[in-house]
């Protein structure tokens, strides 16, 4: 899976649309998207807000994302 795939998984998961994400997580809901549509990949800063705001855990990450996508978060 790649890392756009699962950032979307855990925002349906919240029920929330793209819009009210973005604004959770302090992004424009452009950014938001090129991110869920693999287009972008997040900074560090960018990434830590994902993961406080959907609680995902690192170990969740490593177990759904396939290796390519693991080496460009790090």
């Amino acid at each position: 899976m790649k890392f756009g795939e699962f950032i979307k998984q855990q925002r349906d998961k919240k029920g929330w649309t793209q819009p009210e994400a973005a604004e959770k997580i302090q992004i424009e809901q452009s950014y938001l998207s090129k991110i869920e549509n693999n287009k972008a990949t997040p900074s560090s800063d960018i990434f830590d807000q994902l993961k406080l705001q959907y609680g995902f855990s690192i170990k969740e990450l490593d177990g759904a994302l396939s290796n390519s996508d693991l080496e460009k978060l790090t």
